[in-house]
């Protein structure tokens, strides 16, 4: 199961109730503040939540544990957002910064609450929360300093002993602000993945035309984007380095092709994959018979 999941560690001893029956029940709901409740959960078997997935609250694990230092703990564990996929992207399963999400500890004798948890995500920082909200008129006003001081190549400096350029980035300021897709229309027709000639890391791999003035640009992203444009390796190479660019670095992710070779006409798009078939999948469906 893959999603978002948050969990609390109680020392258990204070809330376990008298007696030979010694138990706790959890439950987890969650509320949109200040609306109501989200009480319809559960995977798929509550369609109406499908229209709320950040606050589709699916599994509830609880178990005993003991730390280092001997104390035992009750653990539990709250799945949110069923079914995410790598693909929605780092920032697109987040926690609703609008829902309260809520563990309740109670009573399983006589269903009386006994401790209650809630969990309230704050909204992100304005550059990360504003920056694809705002129009783009606003960018350069805005962010223009986070492009000229690029947090990105401070990171990996400190994780790889590198010394990329972390100010004076008016090369990433270039590309980013304000936020759109730029496209020189001055130029002839551009090189499509499976032509001779395109290259995945656009002018990084040499891979340029002249637009109206003559001058020499990227026949790929950013001037547009292409299918198969790596986007990720391009933007790493040129944070490693920009911003002079008298030496290329090559940076990326290690995943240098589509899964689906990409068409040189229209849709352009790979063939899609079957529906039958997902990541969700445990392995491939060998042990399923043809149809006859």
């Amino acid at each position: 199961m893959k999603g978002r999941f948050f969990h609390v560690s109680i020392d258990p001893s204070p809330h376990r109730p008298t007696g030979p029956r010694r138990r706790t029940r959890c439950h987890a709901f969650c509320k949109r503040s200040p609306g109501g409740e989200a009480r319809a959960s559960s995977h798929s078997d509550a369609p109406l939540i499908k229209l709320d997935p950040q606050v589709n609250l699916t599994d509830v694990y609880a178990f005993i544990r003991q730390r280092p230092t001997g104390q035992k703990v009750l653990v539990v564990e709250v799945s949110v957002r069923p079914f995410s996929e790598p693909g929605d992207g780092v920032t697109y399963d987040s926690f609703s910064d609008d829902a309260i999400y809520s563990i309740h500890i109670a009573d399983p004798n006589t269903g009386a609450q006994v401790q209650r948890y809630d969990f309230k995500f704050s909204p992100v920082s304005s550059r990360d929360g504003n920056y694809n909200r705002d129009l783009p008129t606003s960018d350069a006003t805005k962010y223009k300093t986070y492009a000229m001081n690029s947090e990105l190549a401070a990171l990996i400096n400190a994780v790889y002993g590198t010394n990329f350029a972390t100010s004076g980035r008016f090369d990433l300021a270039a590309v980013y602000i304000p936020d759109v897709i730029r496209v020189d229309t001055t130029t002839g027709p551009v090189h499509t993945a499976g032509e001779a000639g395109f290259n995945r890391l656009s002018f990084l791999g040499g891979d340029t035309l002249t637009n109206g003035a003559g001058a020499t640009i990227p026949d790929g992203w950013p001037n547009g984007r292409r299918f198969g444009d790596d986007v990720v390796d391009i933007a790493l190479s040129a944070v490693a380095s920009g911003p002079t660019y008298s030496k290329l670095t090559l940076l990326g992710d290690n995943v240098d092709h589509n899964d689906q070779v990409y068409n040189m006409t229209f849709p352009y798009a790979g063939t899609p994959n079957a529906g039958t078939r997902n990541s969700k999948d445990s392995g491939p469906n060998a042990a399923i018979p043809p149809a006859s």
